[in-house]
């Protein structure tokens, strides 16, 4: 599915390198987000130890596939803290990644950009 243009089939050193490290969950499914509890996370969410923009590790959803593969990637653009960071899909289905995408627009009100090739 991804965008014209752009290779996502996902492999490459790059993506070996961040599916070799361990991905800490620190907000499963149905977990509340710490400052505003009315955010309810649909999809298993944390992080691996790769810095990002924003100088903590690189953030990842995580969903149900059965194969450890990455399947999508997001850009937000959170307006808020004025940074443009990207969110990895670990293991996505189709469903879960538009379920992801409307959880960043909708719930956190961030500008979205998205590739991905899940099944």
């Amino acid at each position: 599915m991804g965008d014209k243009g752009f290779n996502t089939s996902f492999e490459g050193p790059l993506f070996r390198e961040l599916l070799s490290r361990p991905v800490r969950l620190d907000r499963p499914k149905g977990s509340r987000h710490p400052r505003f509890p009315s955010i309810v996370y649909p999809v298993d969410y944390g992080y691996v130890d790769l810095k990002s923009v924003d100088g903590e590790g690189l953030d990842v959803f995580v969903g149900t596939l059965p194969e450890h593969r990455v399947t999508g990637v997001i850009l937000c653009l959170d307006l808020m803290k004025q940074e443009l960071e990207p969110k990895v899909l670990i293991s996505c289905t189709s469903e879960e990644i538009g379920i992801v995408r409307n959880f960043l627009e909708q719930e956190l009100h961030m500008l979205v950009w998205s590739s991905s090739d899940a099944a």
